[in-house]
């Protein structure tokens, strides 16, 4: 584990002790598959988990978190009697992976 849960609590996240685990193991896995999961091999290596990585860990699941699957939204408008919807894509997978790529570029 790269961050604890107190250690995320105190750098303001909000996600309850329950599934806090299954996002923490999500984010790591998400870094340490970056650069053909050489990350990883490298972290495991460290005797105390640089604070670096504990941000970035954050950031990935602060990311994970707003972007929990909600790739459409839509709106409705009702005039006269009459409503229209309308759905629309926000992001595509490809842009949110690649953004989360850069996080971890960016962080580490």
């Amino acid at each position: 584990m790269y961050l604890s849960y107190n250690e995320y609590l105190q750098m303001g996240g909000t996600l309850d002790s329950i599934a806090f685990p299954a996002a923490e193991r999500k984010a790591e896995c998400c870094i340490n598959s970056q650069a053909g999961g050489k990350a990883g091999q490298r972290i495991k290596t460290l005797g105390d988990i640089p604070q670096g990585i504990k941000d970035c860990v954050f950031e990935v699941m602060r990311f994970a978190q707003e972007n929990d699957g909600t790739r459409i939204t839509g709106e409705n408008q009702s005039q006269d009697g009459v409503s229209e919807s309308y759905s629309y894509a926000v992001r595509t997978d490809e842009e949110v992976k690649a953004e989360q790529e850069s996080i971890i570029e960016e962080t580490l």
